[in-house]
């Protein structure tokens, strides 16, 4: 770990967890180097155990990071929890690390929640590298009737209709929005309702976690997507193959069923697992007419639905996957 920078407490505390993504990592941090008040902003890189020389880039091109190097992956929870704790300011952001900021996110993100009082997380405009905005990048909180409407595809058909939308939001309607949840990609908070809650659930190692977080952190007020501060996200920087990109789909409905469980017992989980189930067919049948075109090989969507298939007809109680 290197040395504060500044003796003087920071108003926020950035915090990157990072897994073998050096080139973007480094991205990220030039950006937040360049619009961030070093004066006021402290940066944490937690690294999961990368084997790519993440940290020796850190420790070489940015001696003023925090570096908390973890000797195992703790997966993107419970590597925030750890930069959290590190962290001495009152208001954390946490920022992945293949995000580019193109202003003074953190600032501009505390102010906001100094303003309002009533606001436990906000997220700001999270953007594609072509400038669209990202999909899924806040919702609403998982029901079985927001299941069903994304299960059968009704949330796309009408996506300004709120009624059909569903866990995933579709459209941007107003400037600041009140949702059930933010993307962890880049996330604003006070330091100690975080800490209440204790942080991130580690049984998530990957996905929905976020989702979960804010689930939790709604005791403390609304959460927030402000149209505002763009984020630049790269998107799956550690992810890059075809099995890794099926397990991370059954990772996210895992930990889905998880959270309906953990909100509305074992009975609205069994459920909200049939629901999906016609979605998954379908998604089936769709991968399955594009084999004579493209073949089965690298077929994501054949591929995926019947991973997620297996997973929800194998049936028991969901489980947050670790691993």
């Amino acid at each position: 770990m290197t040395s504060r920078a500044f003796a003087m407490t920071p108003s926020v505390s950035i915090i990157i967890v990072s897994f073998n993504t050096e080139s973007v990592l480094r991205e990220c941090l030039a950006a937040v180097t360049r619009h961030c008040d070093a004066r006021r902003t402290e940066v944490i890189v937690v690294d999961n155990a990368s084997s790519d020389g993440s940290c020796n880039m850190v420790r070489r091109e940015f001696p003023q990071v925090v570096l908390i190097a973890s000797p195992t992956n703790l997966g993107f929870g419970a590597a925030n929890n750890v930069g959290v704790e590190a962290a001495r300011a009152p208001v954390v952001l946490l920022l992945n690390s293949d995000a580019i900021v193109s202003c003074d996110a953190g600032e501009a993100l505390a102010a906001h929640l100094a303003a309002h009082e009533d606001i436990a997380c906000i997220a700001p405009r999270i953007v594609l590298p072509d400038g669209h905005p990202q999909p899924k990048s806040f919702g609403h909180l998982p029901s079985l009737w927001r299941i069903a409407m994304q299960s059968f595809g009704l949330n796309r058909l009408l996506p300004g209709f709120a009624l059909l939308a569903g866990v995933d939001g579709e459209a941007r309607r107003e400037r600041q929005m009140t949702v059930g949840w933010v993307s962890g990609v880049c996330m604003a908070m006070r330091r100690a309702p975080f800490r209440a809650i204790g942080g991130f659930d580690p049984r998530f190692f990957m996905y929905c976690e976020d989702v979960d977080l804010c689930r939790r952190l709604a005791r403390y007020g609304r959460i927030v997507t402000l149209d505002e501060c763009p984020v630049m996200h790269y998107g799956g920087a550690s992810s890059k193959t075809l099995s890794h990109r099926v397990r991370n789909a059954v990772w996210q409905q895992s930990n889905l069923l998880t959270i309906v469980r953990d909100t509305s017992g074992t009975g609205h989980e069994r459920l909200a697992r049939a629901i999906m189930l016609p979605g998954l067919l379908l998604r089936l049948l769709v991968g399955a007419s594009l084999v004579p075109r493209s073949g089965i090989r690298g077929n994501f969507i054949l591929a995926a639905a019947w991973a997620r298939l297996v997973c929800v007809v194998r049936g028991g109680p969901g489980e947050a996957v670790t691993r």
